[in-house]
């Protein structure tokens, strides 16, 4: 409460005590993710032009608060939260493109699906555009390889499975 108290007098906000108690007792992990979670509130607050209240912090914080409601891990998921982190499309990534910007998520995602689904190469393949297994199974390698020379890249993919699967 102390924490969310001074963050609210810095950022000059008049928050409820009740969604202050909300958010307290609800994120408990560290204090990025308490002021963040402030902060996210806030932001829906004035995205949706509603008082900051319970309900908006329950709406706000959903997706934060309820990790025992695993979510389920789909293709569909990672590819939308690849294309998000890229700033490209889904439909990008199933297109035909081959520009190294749309075909590098791509391959991510190929990567992301074989790990984080039971999906076979083909069915992978299929999902990505109708891609014959063996550029699946490129498009892995060239990840995997990618992550053993290059730090950065083994933090995208850190970055990326914590957005999939917190």
């Amino acid at each position: 409460m102390a924490i969310l108290k001074k963050k609210e007098e810095l950022d000059g906000l008049q928050i409820d005590n009740d969604v202050m108690k909300y958010i307290a007792t609800n994120v408990k992990s560290n204090i990025r993710e308490l002021e963040g979670a402030l902060t996210k509130i806030v932001a829906l607050s004035r995205l949706k032009k509603k008082e900051v209240n319970v309900t908006l912090a329950e709406e706000a914080l959903k997706d934060l608060i309820s990790p025992d409601d695993k979510k389920q891990v789909t293709p569909e998921l990672i590819i939308d939260v690849i294309a998000e982190h890229f700033n490209i499309t889904s439909n990008d990534i199933y297109s035909i493109n081959k520009s190294r910007n749309i075909a590098f998520p791509r391959q991510i995602a190929m990567y992301m699906c074989r790990k984080l689904t039971e999906l076979s190469l083909s069915d992978i393949g299929k999902l990505m555009g109708n891609r014959d297994h063996t550029t699946v199974l490129h498009g892995i390698d060239k990840i995997e390889t990618n992550m053993k020379k290059d730090a950065s890249m083994q933090n995208t993919i850190d970055v990326l499975m914590k957005k999939i699967n917190p």
